[in-house]
């Protein structure tokens, strides 16, 4: 009998071993597993800043091989982009017209995007951004700020983001990188990635586009005029 006492003790023991093991490997799991999504979260926002700072240099080679901070007569035809050079930035405005289709076609609202690069020698030293939207009918102004103090350095944790509806500040100059960032709501990804990502190439492709085709028309013209004269030794 006693046999059996020691061989039931053991038996109740050895369960009661497992269910705790159980217990405890559980959480092990869990925080293994959270740990893993949080590593993975932390290299996408680091591979995104890599692209955001190669953004950024592209961008700032184009600002110093063309001059354009020094070049004064860069003229853009006003068709929904507008081309600003000031004391120390160059500015890059697009928009959009909104239209009441359904009625007499007249102007309801319009869309905006602001690019501002500031220059310092032939260096970018800080962007800013504006995103805005307006209603006429409506009486909405809705305005979404973003600033980049240090646009050449990797990492994006100090860009900071306003978000403004009339005269309410719904966010004032947070920092992308007290922005939330869980699998659950990965925000800030999701900025990096859908926004300043697509901006950025946007502001790329634009300031190429017109750089290049100021330097072409300047080419063409002289070309035109060496032929002109070269064609005056014939006579």
């Amino acid at each position: 009998m006693c046999r059996w006492y020691v061989i039931l003790f053991l038996l109740i023991f050895l369960l009661h071993f497992i269910s705790q093991a159980g217990a405890e490997k559980k959480p092990i799991e869990s925080v293994d597993k959270a740990q893993l999504e949080s590593e993975k979260l932390n290299k996408d926002g680091e591979r995104l800043d890599n692209q955001i700072l190669n953004l950024n240099k592209k961008i700032e080679e184009v600002v110093a091989k063309y001059k354009l901070l020094s070049t004064k007569d860069i003229r853009v035809l006003p068709y929904r982009i507008t081309y600003r050079l000031g004391k120390d930035y160059i500015e890059i405005e697009t928009y959009k017209f909104h239209r009441d289709i359904f009625g007499d076609n007249r102007i309801t609202g319009i869309q905006t995007k602001r690019s501002r690069l500031f220059v310092s020698g032939q260096n970018v030293s800080k962007m800013e951004f504006e995103i805005g939207e307006r209603q006429y009918d409506i009486e909405s102004n809705v305005v979404v700020r973003i600033v980049d103090p240090s646009p050449t350095v990797v990492g994006t944790d100090d860009v900071v983001f306003s978000h403004i509806n009339g005269r309410v500040k719904l966010i004032d100059e947070k920092a992308l990188g007290k922005i939330r960032n869980n699998m659950a709501f990965p925000v800030r990804n999701s900025l990096k990635r859908d926004f300043l990502i697509p901006h950025l190439t946007f502001v790329y492709n634009n300031l190429l586009s017109i750089a290049e085709t100021y330097y072409k028309g300047i080419k063409d013209a002289d070309r035109a005029m060496t032929n002109f004269i070269i064609r005056a030794i014939e006579y």
